[in-house]
């Protein structure tokens, strides 16, 4: 063999793993903010779900932020418990809708336009941001709420807790008391 043929044949076998090893660099970043929204992985027979409990992340938004002490959101909260017993799923799903619906609600009140079907759940909340009805802070809780929920909807993930379940529908009376007081202050 000379040295020719010995140089092609290291170039043959060196070109793909150094290829390899370059994207991987120069997509490091994207790469990194891609991983953890990895839930679930298939290779032919293989499948692995990874499922986080983000709920026990849960904080409260504002410790000055207390439920406001009204029937409906009593009963409510009663009737999110019952639930919760039952199935975490379905207490989950409901407490996110009837966050969402005050979201629309308040959307409404904020847009001169008063258009708030067919309107995104994204262009709600930019609108409630940028209008400042809702702050930094509560955007992103509202936001963890709803991948929350749309991990237990769409990817069947039943570990929760009836506690987590009950702290997340707390969570989301606590962030429709902080649109009521938003609304006081306006």
């Amino acid at each position: 063999m000379d040295n020719l043929t010995f140089i092609q044949k290291m170039i043959e076998v060196l070109v793909w793993p150094s290829a390899l090893v370059i994207s991987l660099i120069i997509l490091k970043e994207p790469l990194l903010k891609v991983i953890p929204l990895i839930s679930r992985l298939k290779f032919k027979d293989l499948e692995i779900e990874i499922a986080k409990k983000e709920i026990k992340e849960l904080k409260p938004i504002n410790q000055k932020t207390n439920l406001v002490d009204n029937n409906s959101t009593i009963e409510n909260l009663n009737y999110i418990k019952s639930l919760a017993k039952i199935s975490t799923r379905s207490a989950i799903t409901e407490s996110w809708q009837n966050l969402e619906s005050v979201m629309y609600s308040e959307f409404n009140l904020v847009n001169a336009v008063g258009r708030s079907k067919g309107q995104p759940y994204s262009h709600v909340l930019k609108e409630l941001r940028h209008s400042e009805f809702i702050d930094d802070s509560t955007l992103k809780q509202i936001r963890k709420l709803r991948d929350i929920r749309n991990s237990v909807v769409h990817l069947g993930i039943e570990e929760f807790s009836e506690q987590d379940a009950i702290n997340y529908a707390l969570t989301c009376e606590q962030i429709k008391a902080s649109f009521k007081i938003a609304k006081k202050v306006a």
